[in-house]
């Protein structure tokens, strides 16, 4: 792997790594891996360099990889519940043709004798179908 900081994109809560990839049958595919940190953010997720990151994947056409401590919680990706933070998070992903990874109800989180699933892995649909044995 041939791993390039984006140092442009990073801040306190958002880490932007750019690989070059090698694809079966020769070439390669670029891809932007990020690690998202919005659990203590007062708005709803993702936040708003989140959102500046997902778009210029997009309009750059960039694979891309977020994994977020998103602190939502959302019965698509496993929750037994939904929260305000989910519904924003879900309803924010329907636009950027991003796909969720997490599968399963395998709890993310845990503390106290309580569990949940509030850490995500998302992808960009064009790539979903290359992810194989993900594990939260």
């Amino acid at each position: 792997m041939n791993a390039i900081l984006m140092p442009a994109w990073c801040s306190r809560d958002l880490a932007v790594i750019k690989e070059e990839l090698p694809e079966e049958g020769g070439g390669s595919r670029k891809m932007v891996v990020a690690s998202a940190f919005p659990c203590d953010s007062q708005g709803p997720p993702p936040t708003a360099e989140a959102q500046r990151l997902i778009q210029h994947c997009q309009e750059t056409r960039l694979a891309l990889i977020i994994g977020c401590d998103a602190n939502s919680h959302h019965t698509a990706w496993g929750c037994s519940d939904i929260n305000s933070r989910g519904e924003a998070l879900l309803e924010s992903l329907a636009s950027p043709n991003l796909v969720i990874l997490n599968r399963g109800s395998k709890p993310t989180f845990r503390r106290a004798g309580r569990e949940t699933i509030m850490d995500l892995t998302l992808c960009s649909q064009e790539i979903s179908h290359v992810i194989r044995r993900w594990r939260g």
